[in-house]
Parts: C-alpha cells; sequence; structure tokens
C-alpha cells in the first residue's frame, strides 16, 4: 500500500490506407487535388514513435512540468489536482531541469524552496530567482487548513520526450488490420489518458501537414514536368526564331548576296582612294620639288581628286601660274606686280600641300575602318556553311516534332 500505483491508459487509432495505392500507375493529379499520400502501416508506427512528434505533443500540452504532492510516506504525480498554477516566464539554461518545493500556501500566496532558497511569493506576482522567472496563479477558492507541501518539476522538452518516449507503446493491433494502439503507463491516469488525447490529435495534424506537404509536391512535380514539356515542344520554334534575329536575314542566301556585296563596294572604294592618295603624294612632291613638267610648271586639273574644295586650289595656282609666266618676258624680278603673283602662288602652294596632307589622312583611315569591317564581313561569309548546317539541323527537328 505504500508503494505508488502505475497506471496504463490506450487508444486505438484507425489507419486510413487506400486499397488502389499499390496499383502500377497512379493519378498523380487526382492524388494532388485529395491530399492523399501513400500510406504503409509500419511506416506510421515509426513516424509516431518519432521524437519530434512527442516533443510537439509536450510543448503543447506542457507535459514536461509536472505537479507532485509529497506524503509523509509516498510522493505521488498530482498532475491537474495540486491548488495552483505555475509558469516559468524566462530562463536562462533551458538545458537544466529544475525542482522547486511549494509549501505554506494561504490566500495570499506562499512559500517556495529552490536549491536551498526560501522565498515568500504572491499570486499573480512575478518570482524571481537566479536562473528562472516564474510566476503563481490561484486554483483553489481557500487554502484554510490546507499544509500540504508540492513539488514542481520542470524539464527541457527533450529530456521529457525521451522519458515519455521509452513509457510509451505503439502496436499494431493485428495483421490483417490497420489498427495501432498506442499505451502509456504512468503514476497518474488522468494525465495518461491526456497525453495519448494530445497525441492522437497531434498525429491526426501531423497527417494533415503531411498530406498537405505531399499535394504540394505533386502540384510542384506536375507542373515542373508540363514546363518541361512545354520547353521541349517550344524549343524547336524558340531556337529557330532566335537564329533568324541573330541573323537579321530570312535566309542564307539574302545573307550571302549581302554580305558579299559589301565586300566587293569595300573593295571598289579601297582601290579609288588608294589611286586618289598616290595622285596627292604626286602632287606634294611636285609642289615641293617645284620641277616643271615638260614646259610648264602647271599641276595637272584633271587627276580626279574627290574634293571641290582642293581642285579650286589647284584651278587657282594653274591660273597664278599661267599669268606669271605670261608677265616674265615684260616685268623684271622686282616688280611689284611679279612679286605678288610669287607671293599668291606661294601662300596658293601651302594651302594645297596642307589640303594634300589632309585628304590623305582621312582617306587612310577611310581605308582602316573599311578594311576592318571587311575582314568582319568576310568572317560572317565564311561562317555561313556552319549556319546553313544549323538551320538544316532545326528544320530537321521541326519535322520530326
Amino acid at each position: 500500500r505504500y508503494k505508488v500505483p502505475i497506471y496504463k491508459a490506450s487508444v486505438q487509432v484507425l489507419v486510413n490506407i487506400n486499397q488502389n495505392q499499390n496499383s502500377i500507375q497512379q493519378d498523380l493529379i487526382r492524388e494532388a487535388v485529395s491530399g492523399v499520400r501513400p500510406i504503409n502501416l509500419d511506416n506510421e508506427m515509426q513516424l509516431i514513435r518519432s521524437r519530434k512528434l512527442l516533443e510537439r505533443v509536450i510543448i503543447n500540452g506542457n507535459f514536461n512540468l509536472t505537479f507532485s504532492k509529497e506524503g509523509n510516506i509516498k510522493t505521488y504525480d498530482a498532475y491537474k489536482s495540486v491548488p495552483f498554477s505555475f509558469q516559468i516566464l524566462s530562463m536562462q539554461d533551458t538545458t537544466q531541469t529544475i525542482q522547486i518545493k511549494v509549501n505554506k500556501l494561504t490566500d495570499t500566496g506562499g512559500e517556495i524552496d529552490f536549491l536551498g532558497t526560501k522565498k515568500i511569493f504572491k499570486w499573480n506576482d512575478t518570482v524571481t530567482l537566479p536562473q528562472f522567472t516564474s510566476i503563481f496563479y490561484k486554483n483553489a477558492t481557500s487554502f484554510y487548513g490546507l499544509t500540504d507541501t508540492y513539488k514542481i518539476v520542470w524539464k527541457p522538452v527533450r529530456v521529457a520526450a525521451s522519458e515519455i518516449q521509452g513509457k510509451i507503446t505503439v502496436t499494431s493491433f493485428g495483421t490483417k488490420t490497420s489498427i495501432i494502439i498506442l499505451s502509456l503507463t504512468g503514476e497518474n491516469r488522468k494525465k495518461c489518458e491526456d497525453f495519448l488525447n494530445a497525441y492522437v490529435k497531434e498525429i491526426i495534424k501531423s497527417d494533415v501537414e503531411l498530406k498537405q506537404e505531399t499535394s504540394v509536391n505533386t502540384v510542384d512535380f506536375i507542373q515542373s514536368r508540363l514546363d518541361i514539356v512545354a520547353k521541349e515542344m517550344g524549343l524547336v520554334e524558340d531556337d529557330f526564331l532566335n537564329f533568324r534575329k541573330k541573323s537579321r536575314f530570312l535566309d542564307i542566301l539574302s545573307e550571302s548576296v549581302y554580305y558579299q556585296s559589301r565586300v566587293s563596294e569595300a573593295e571598289k572604294a579601297v582601290n579609288n582612294w588608294n589611286l586618289e592618295i598616290g595622285l596627292l603624294r604626286l602632287i606634294e612632291e611636285y609642289l615641293n620639288k617645284n620641277v616643271p613638267n615638260g614646259k610648264t610648271k602647271l599641276i595637272p586639273s584633271n587627276l580626279s581628286i574627290d574634293d571641290l574644295a582642293f581642285n579650286g586650289m589647284i584651278i587657282k595656282y594653274n591660273e597664278l601660274q599661267t599669268k606669271k609666266e605670261a608677265q616674265l618676258p615684260i616685268l623684271t624680278d622686282d616688280n611689284s606686280i611679279l612679286m605678288d603673283l610669287n607671293n599668291q602662288l606661294k601662300e596658293t602652294k601651302t594651302n594645297i600641300l596642307i589640303a594634300a596632307a589632309n585628304l590623305i589622312k582621312a582617306k587612310e583611315l577611310r581605308i582602316k575602318t573599311l578594311q576592318d569591317r571587311n575582314t568582319d564581313d568576310l568572317g560572317k561569309l565564311s561562317q555561313l556553311p556552319e549556319k546553313d548546317k544549323v538551320t538544316q539541323d532545326i528544320q530537321r527537328q521541326k519535322a520530326i516534332k
């Protein structure tokens, strides 16, 4: 009679197993919409035994907090029959177990004993101790004549889950049924029953969460497969469209004609500019050496230099030179008219040389620009056979699809 009795509470849970889940082909869309997930009884029993599920039950029901009533001979789990409630507000170290003794209860409060330190508390007031802060609430209407001592034990959730995991059993009702039996032993029958009821509710809640997760994953999988199929179906058209956008041409023949005409025009322009540069250098050499060509010092005006201003300076130079040649037989070297003609010839000669140098530089720059463009065009022409092969491959794939 001095031994604390141990009680056992049990509850049966029916696991709904879909009879069609073992078929070879599954309707993924129906599975996603209905939330059906594949169920195996052994797997369900392992999930129920998991510490994670136990920890959720313990946290939601505060089953890591134990109230015991101390007697002269034995101490037993009082559970909810204690005349007060206790709540920890904050704690410095949540990995340590806390034990408190509560006695001398009155209508205003009581006394607590923690690690040999005693302290008076009042109902609904915060109690601060070195390791934690808590609060006591009064459940009884009167404490007259109450001399009992109570022990409060708070355990970390993981520790409480490990202890309960050793006391709970999960078994199958039979090989031909889908019923699972949950059993829990403990000092307080009501506490065992409440824990199992909370346990079953958490199992149902966890199952709903798993179904939701399964549905979400299935929908995501279906969507991903649809996306892949859509991409595969549109891949050939997209490749062909991108290919045409990048090439700027509707077909290889049009691109070939375009670049060939550009290359031909560039080569013709470069030849003309090189010819003009050669003529400009001859003019520079002629003016710098001032050597008469035949019987006259005139510059040929039919050299086809593509610049009106330069050609105008050549004409002006030739006119001045002709006028000077006409005045030489009748004027002396110190004559003012002849001196003025020489000055104008010198100035015009300088202008022609400057203009010729500038034209040479401009034409050389044009030649370089055109040669660079020509090199790029020739490179694109050399790529046309490969592009033609790509086009044929795309057309072949399009025909296959």
